[in-house]
């Protein structure tokens, strides 16, 4: 069974958007546990995972998986 198709991320301006990353992966420490899935971290932003790919690219040049690379290569 495939769950539902995700609505798309609502259109939020790059500000907002950086608000939300910055809340998922500052306050909820989201980098810093390990194995955490795409599509359940795309869930958080309400959309599906490759939305959130594209999302990140456009507004950091960065795709998620590419964050946590560069984040646990700092630890």
């Amino acid at each position: 069974m495939t769950d539902p198709p995700q609505p798309p991320l609502k259109k939020l301006s790059a500000e907002e958007f950086g608000n939300l990353f910055y809340k998922l992966f500052e306050e909820d420490n989201i980098c810093k546990r390990r194995g955490v899935s795409r599509e359940n971290l795309a869930k958080k932003f309400g959309c599906a995972a490759d939305e959130l790919d594209r999302r990140l690219e456009d507004t950091t040049g960065l795709t998620l998986d590419m964050i946590m690379m560069l984040y646990w290569s700092q630890q």
